[in-house]
């Protein structure tokens, strides 16, 4: 932004305003020109509106015919949006760098060769394994043979372009079995050729765990329920056979007047007599049965019913 009188006309221009953290190494590195005869450095350069810019400054030391330098010449090159773009890259390297440490979930980086090339801390606790024991790795060295074949499978899909979450169990190193669910996502170069992929693991040994403890509660509750079913059955076949061995005629009624068991003595005489089942059977509201009786034995049946109420009424 400025004229080239203003550099020329002022000897001090140039070191002036350069940003002062970066003067001491700019002014260090000068003293190596003399060596090589060029040098290449990269500092931040005062514009004329005040803001700084950066520059990549590449100096080249001319010298006389008999080796006496003659002069220094330097080309620059206005480097400020590589600068910001690589400041951008750096922060959001470290925001990743920094959710991939803290993070409960483990990320497990493999190459086209399911060879592992980067895992998280919480990957290696799943693992239970330090990090310098994974990377390097396939990730069939991690697994038994019969999640090996998950593995397998797993990889043709991401091969065809297919990534879904699937569950696995991971092999610790005493043995133990990690249960786990897997979300895999591919990713590509530039040229658009897949490059590797990134599996996000989440260890479900708690989930697991309540699932077996929740299946457990349901076969107890379940063998409770046919053994409680078993009892009252053999109950009521023992109740019915106490009815049975009753001569009288016997019904037993509900608080409605309803038939709710008869023994073998009333089923004989409703046969013999041919009385309707439905009126007195099981189920049948004798009360209401005696209360709308008509006839000879309407007045018999009417005090039966009266009988019958006296006696639900406590009275």
């Amino acid at each position: 932004g400025y004229a080239p009188e203003e550099f020329i006309h002022d000897s001090g221009f140039w070191a002036n305003h350069i940003y002062p953290d970066d003067a001491p190494g700019v002014f260090a590195g000068l003293q190596k020109l003399p060596e090589h005869d060029a040098h290449s450095h990269e500092y931040r350069f005062r514009h004329k509106d005040g803001t700084w810019r950066w520059v990549r400054d590449d100096l080249v030391l001319l010298r006389d015919p008999d080796g006496t330098p003659r002069e220094m010449v330097g080309a620059w090159l206005d480097i400020t949006t590589r600068k910001e773009a690589e400041r951008a890259l750096y922060e959001s390297q470290h925001v990743l760098s920094t959710i991939l440490e803290r993070t409960g979930q483990g990320f497990w980086f493999i190459d086209n060769d399911a060879v592992t090339t980067d895992v998280n801390p919480a990957m290696c606790a799943i693992l239970g394994r330090p990090r310098e024991e994974i990377l390097g790795k396939d990730i069939y060295a991690f697994v038994d043979e019969e999640n090996a074949a998950i593995f397998r499978c797993e990889i043709e899909k991401r091969r065809r372009g297919l990534a879904e979450p699937y569950e696995i169990a991971l092999s610790r190193p005493d043995g133990t079995l990690v249960p786990c669910i897997n979300t895999p996502s591919p990713f590509y170069g530039q040229d658009g050729k897949k490059t590797g992929s990134v599996g996000i693991w989440t260890d479900i040994s708690a989930r697991k765990q309540f699932e077996r403890a929740l299946a457990d509660a349901n076969a107890t509750l379940e063998r409770r329920v046919e053994e409680r079913t078993a009892e009252l059955a053999d109950s009521e076949r023992f109740n019915r056979g106490i009815l049975d061995s009753i001569s009288s005629h016997l019904a037993v009624l509900d608080g409605d007047g309803r038939i709710v068991a008869a023994n073998a003595a009333w089923r004989r005489f409703a046969d013999a007599n041919d009385l309707d089942w439905q009126k007195i059977g099981e189920q049948a509201n004798y009360l209401k049965v005696c209360e709308r009786t008509t006839g000879e034995c309407a007045d018999d049946a009417h005090a039966v019913a009266a009988g019958i109420r006296d006696v639900i009424a406590g009275r």
